[in-house]
């Protein structure tokens, strides 16, 4: 046996930070090991991969029982190999037979082995050539279905730092949220923190982007938005929290309102899922503005190449765990990048301190990483970006 075939598989149910469960593998080879855990979202597209169309400890036994023996003895450096064989064993468009948090965390996994044989950092296996660092995007509020404690119907209002350095920039967002937290204090505003540790509270969005353009403007920041508007899209209308129901053009008109008036840099998914129109129309208006789809791509190359012919969009949120490998997660990115659509690498709401995406953005050569502000899940990845700098500088 080779010193990368791959001698071991162990599966097991962890937990994720909002204490759901969860997937980790480790893969195993003579000379290299390789741990990943898969992360779960809250707003999930409708085109994603099944994260658990089973309990996790039966597709765990399932797993153990029909893809781990095929994997056995394949080399770890191999990834379309080991990513066809999970792919083959399961037979679905959307794992719904092993569940997407067990191909998402094998094929991950892998990867890191592969590195591991190698002594390599997984940025360094995937591109020998990486010397940028993507910007953080960070959270400062949330609402939508990241909390209840809410009257904006707006799922992020985030920031997005304009330096050059990594450390510099998460410093600018973390000051940021710390004001934002001494207003609600001074303004005796009663606040929480919603899944992935933005502030929430009785505001609505534009109560909110008031201040925040204000933080973005002394700190040196843009402001982004994910409007996550599928989630409040009911009957051909986007049904918002004070009672106006938007049709497709009044949506597109209300976000151009939105971007002109905060100086927005990155909208993202600001229409239904489906709705590559107004997408491309919105693209095509708010010049200069990062428009992103999410939910519009899920990571998958096919339908991205359908949003490419019709224009929608100039960006993709990359997740991994929603395509279910990392062989169709670096062939969706390589897509958009000869389209020249920035790429934007993002954690999941149920997310774990599992750093693969912060080595991933860097590998290759993604132009922002949307991980959150605070939080150990978080922090975990923006403190990567700082060892990972440090890497390339030397």
């Amino acid at each position: 046996m080779a010193k990368t075939d791959i001698k071991d598989i162990q599966l097991r149910v962890v937990f994720t930070g909002k204490g759901t469960k969860t997937i980790e593998a480790e893969v195993i080879s003579a000379n290299g090991r390789g741990r990943a855990v898969a992360p779960s979202g809250t707003s999930a597209g409708s085109h994603e991969a099944l994260a658990f169309p089973s309990k996790p400890e039966q597709l765990v036994k399932r797993a153990q029982d029909e893809l781990i023996p095929e994997l056995l003895g394949q080399d770890a450096t191999q990834q379309k190999k080991i990513d066809n064989i999970i792919s083959v064993v399961d037979n679905t468009k959307n794992f719904s037979h092993i569940g997407g948090s067990v191909a998402i965390a094998i094929s991950t996994a892998a990867l890191k082995c592969a590195a591991s044989c190698y002594g390599k950092e997984l940025f360094q296996y995937l591109n020998p050539k990486a010397k940028s660092i993507p910007k953080p995007l960070g959270k400062v509020f949330g609402g939508g279905t990241h909390t209840l404690l809410t009257t904006s119907d707006i799922q992020e209002i985030l920031v997005l730092p304009k330096k050059n350095n990594a450390k510099a920039n998460i410093e600018i967002m973390q000051n940021i949220q710390s004001d934002f937290g001494a207003y609600l204090k001074n303004k005796k505003i009663f606040a929480g923190r919603d899944l992935e540790g933005g502030w929430t509270a009785e505001m609505s969005s534009e109560q909110v982007l008031d201040i925040v353009k204000k933080l973005a403007d002394k700190h040196g920041a843009n402001i982004g938005l994910d409007i996550a508007a599928s989630e409040f899209y009911k009957n051909n209308k986007y049904r918002y929290i004070d009672g106006r129901n938007l049709n497709a053009e009044e949506q597109k008109e209300y976000v151009k309102k939105l971007i002109s008036k905060y100086k927005i840099k990155y909208v993202e998914d600001p229409f239904h899922e489906d709705d590559f129109e107004s997408f491309a129309a919105l693209t095509k208006e708010a010049k200069g503005c990062i428009i992103c789809g999410d939910d519009l791509f899920t990571t998958n190359p096919y339908i991205l190449q359908k949003g490419i012919g019709m224009k929608a969009a100039n960006a993709i949120i990359i997740k991994p765990n929603q395509i279910g490998t990392i062989t169709e997660t670096l062939r969706t990115v390589e897509i958009a990048k000869r389209q020249n659509y920035q790429i934007v690498f993002s954690h999941r709401s149920g997310d774990t301190c599992d750093t693969a995406i912060s080595q991933l953005a860097v590998g290759t050569e993604a132009q922002i990483i949307k991980c959150g502000i605070i939080g150990g899940e978080r922090t975990s990845k923006l403190n990567e970006l700082i060892r990972i700098e440090e890497t390339l500088k030397h």
